[in-house]
Formats: structure tokens, sequence, C-alpha cells
């Protein structure tokens, strides 16, 4: 399957520290059989992207599928122009109805394109926000990071959000953001990266004893993460938008491809994060990358119920709906996934 991602650098990251056993099950000792893995818990949610060029071969049969796997909420992905995957929204909602799924969420990238003139904007919002209203859509989230070059760029594209957030909210939907990796890299104001150099200057000439350190050398400093002058662009997403408008939907791997521990994320913003996706590096809890016993903790902890599994990249060989069937039923088994 093709990555609507394929423009991001994921950066290669050491993990010793932060990766752990993936806890596939909960067997005992070698002699005893391994207890069955549930059939149902309260809520196990799928983001449809994991399942998009298969699902749409055969909807209604692929939307039974999901039930029979154990999902319960799904998170749709694929809406343009007017139709669900081609189909219109209310013939959608009839499917999931039938399959006994619900549409608790939805992934649409128009508010991101912030330099839409605002009167064609507000009317094709009205239009997808109408039609999510029709889908049962309680959320709806923007995937895709806006292109911004400096920090007042970043304030127009919130300008937008919050616009999209006002639109939503009058209709009963609430608007929301995801993140990818990207949004964990740092912008600065002019003024903060002139002072973020005079730090770097002085930090190596007292720390390196270089008293005329080369202008390639502080820029290396600069670029590193710890040394980088500014704010992240998801920090300053959350200070330039209206929490009363606009939420964030964290995924919890691209936080960490990110360089950044998803549950300090969750913890420090949980009046703004609202939602989870929860990503592996394919099926969920085959990588051992992704400590899912802190981040469900830490969520529940957090007040956050709402969850999306989401699948991507190469399947070896495996089909999508493998794919979140395994996911499934990790989540299952898992203990530390509420019942």
């Amino acid at each position: 399957m093709i990555s609507r991602r394929d423009f991001l650098k994921t950066s290669a990251l050491a993990m010793g520290s932060l990766s752990m056993p993936s806890l596939v099950g909960c067997a005992g000792g070698s002699k005893e059989a391994a207890p069955a893995t549930p059939t149902s818990k309260s809520f196990i949610g799928l983001q449809t992207y994991s399942v998009g060029q298969e699902l749409g071969e055969d909807v209604p049969a692929g939307l039974a599928k999901l039930k029979s796997f154990g999902y319960t909420d799904l998170e749709l992905a694929g809406y343009r122009e007017g139709k669900q995957g081609g189909i219109d929204p209310a013939e959608y909602k009839k499917m999931c109805d039938d399959a006994g799924l619900k549409i608790t969420s939805a992934h649409v990238g128009t508010p991101s394109q912030y330099k839409t003139p605002e009167e064609q904007f507000i009317e094709e919002w009205k239009k997808t926000v109408e039609d999510h209203v029709t889908m049962g859509a309680g959320w709806i989230i923007d995937p895709s990071m806006p292109q911004c070059a400096t920090v007042d760029e970043v304030k127009q594209a919130c300008e937008r959000f919050n616009k999209a957030g006002e639109i939503c909210k009058a209709a009963g939907i609430q608007f929301g953001y995801h993140n990818h990796n990207n949004e964990f890299n740092k912008i600065a104001t002019p003024e903060e990266m002139e002072e973020g150099r005079k730090k770097v200057i002085e930090m190596i000439k007292t720390r390196f004893n270089m008293p005329n350190p080369t202008e390639e050398m502080v820029n290396n400093m600069l670029s590193r993460g710890g040394n980088a002058p500014g704010n992240y662009y998801e920090k300053l997403y959350m200070d330039f938008t209206d929490p009363e408008l606009v939420m964030f939907e964290l995924d919890c791997y691209w936080c960490m491809i990110g360089d950044q521990d998803p549950c300090e994320w969750i913890r420090d913003y949980k009046d703004r994060i609202k939602m989870l996706h929860i990503k592996d590096r394919w099926i969920i809890g085959d990588s051992g990358m992704m400590n899912w016993p802190n981040i469900f903790k830490t969520a529940y902890e957090a007040g956050i119920e709402k969850w999306f599994v989401e699948l991507e990249g190469n399947g070896k060989g495996r089909t999508q709906m493998e794919g979140v069937e395994e996911s499934a039923k990790f989540l299952l088994a898992a203990p530390y996934v509420k019942a």
C-alpha cells in the first residue's frame, strides 16, 4: 500500500532504552495452555486508511470482516467531493450501521490548505461538515501538515484551523489535528534564531574551549534538537489555536519517530490531546518499538477513551485485512486495554 506520507522524511532512531518486547500473549509457564483471546472489548477503533484499497473492493463485506475482528468504531479516510470512498454519505453510514460499526471520527485534509480564499474554504468546509453530520461522525481531524516556513505562516494556518473548528462546533462536531513526525521539528522567529546562535556560540567557547567556532560548527549545533531555537510545530499549533475549537489526535508512533515520548506529550497536554493513533511498524505489537502498556495507562489516566489503530507500510506479503486482524487480536488479548 502506498503511504500518503511519502513526503515525510522519517529519521532513523536508536530505541535501545525505549523499546520493549511485544506482549502478544498472556501465557504462563511452558506447560500451561494460553488463555483464550477475548472476542470483544467495549472500544477498539480503526482508521480505515489501514484497509483502504481492500475495503473499497467490496465495502459491505469488508465492514463485516472488520466487525468480526473485534473493531467497534471507525475513523474514516477517503472523503472527497461529497463522497466517502466514492459512496454517498447516507449510504455509507447505512453500510456501517448494518455491519454494527459506529462512525466516530474522520480524516479530512481541507483545512490545511489555509491559502485557499476564505469564502471558498467556508463554502467547501460547510458541505464537508454537513456530510459528516449525515454519517454521524463526532470528530473531523486534519491529517495534513501545513507547509509553513515561518512562525507567521504557522499563525495563518492556525487561523484556518480555528475557522474550521468554529464551523464544526456549530454543527456539533469537534475539529482536531493529527501529527506526523515533522511536527516535532522546531521553528523559530528571527529573534529566537539570533538568540539561539548567541547561546550556541557561547556554549562552544566554554565547553570545548574554542574561542572562534566556525560557522559550520555553529550551524551543526543549532540543528541538534536540544540546541535548536524556537518551538516545536506541534506546540505552536496548540499555542495558536483556540482550545474550545481545536483538539489534537496524537499519533504515538510518529511522535516517537520524531524523537519524542508519547506519554510525556499525553501528560503535559492532556487538556488538548483527546484521541490517539495506535500505530507500530506495521502490525500492532510486532516490532517491540512501542511501550503499549505505558501508553494506554497514561492515556486512560489523562481521560483519553478514543483511539484508532492505523496501519501503513510494508505488509511483507500479507494483506491489509490480515494486518488489521492481527492487530485486533493483540489488543483484544492485551490486559491493559479496557474490556
